[in-house]
């Protein structure tokens, strides 16, 4: 692991698996590495709109420790003009905009993941 020693997920992992190669995004190797991922790695996960379940699960079975927060499911907690609101439908969300995913304080909890965690 020489080239990333901070990783942070926005809305990402949906259909990953490390046991189940029918999965989209099937990865053995992390299960080979999580060793050595578990050291140099610091992993940070923004759940939005997307279901990442299966990554979580596969992160807990290799006992890679991540920094998980997620942006509210509640219209009303966002402000008219949010970039978590649908443009077409304001009575929608967008919570996998990446705009949406780094603002209010899930994206200044990951301004400050990453300033804390950069080597």
């Amino acid at each position: 692991m020489d080239i990333f020693s901070v990783v942070v997920a926005l809305d990402g992992g949906g259909g990953t698996s490390i046991s189940d190669s029918s999965a989209r995004n099937y990865v053995p190797d992390f299960g080979k590495k999580a060793e050595e991922i578990r050291k140099s790695l610091k992993i940070r996960l923004v759940q939005g709109g997307m279901r990442t379940k299966a990554f979580n699960d596969s992160l807990d079975k290799l006992k890679i420790p991540y920094e998980q927060d997620e942006v509210p499911k509640d219209v009303s907690y966002f402000k008219e003009g949010s970039p978590c609101l649908n443009r077409k439908n304001p009575s929608k969300l967008f919570l996998h905009n990446p705009a949406c995913m780094t603002e209010d304080k899930w994206g200044q909890a990951t301004w400050s993941f990453i300033g804390k965690n950069i080597k």
